[in-house]
């Protein structure tokens, strides 16, 4: 009868410490998965210009500064390639697209025409 009792405390124990185990697998998976890139719009002391700040902080603090016409905004960011693209509106320009690298670095900016 106490062997039996040892065989289900143990048959317990270790049932417990494998749903332990894979919650703290799926729970580091997500947190590491979901760092987001923020997007924010600085404001222009002088002139025609708005500066967006793109700041990412997974691996450190980077910030990159892109110079678009006052009134333009960031409609969309997207992953794309081990980079992000950047649909950005307004500012009397037709629509543009800015594709930065994983360092943060502008790539190419892709005007959008109306035809």
């Amino acid at each position: 009868m106490d062997k039996l009792k040892l065989v289900k405390g143990v048959v317990i124990l270790l049932t417990s410490l494998i749903v332990l185990g894979i919650a703290a697998v799926i729970i580091g998976l997500t947190s590491k998965t979901d760092k987001p890139v923020t997007a924010m719009m600085e404001k222009a002391e002088s002139g025609k210009q708005a500066s967006f700040a793109i700041v990412t902080t997974p691996a450190g603090t980077s910030e990159t500064v892109i110079s678009e016409e006052r009134g333009s905004f960031i409609d969309k960011v997207t992953s794309c390639g081990d980079g992000v693209c950047l649909m950005i509106k307004g500012g009397g320009l037709p629509d543009r697209i800015v594709i930065l690298n994983a360092k943060g670095s502008v790539v190419r900016k892709i005007k959008l025409s109306q035809e």
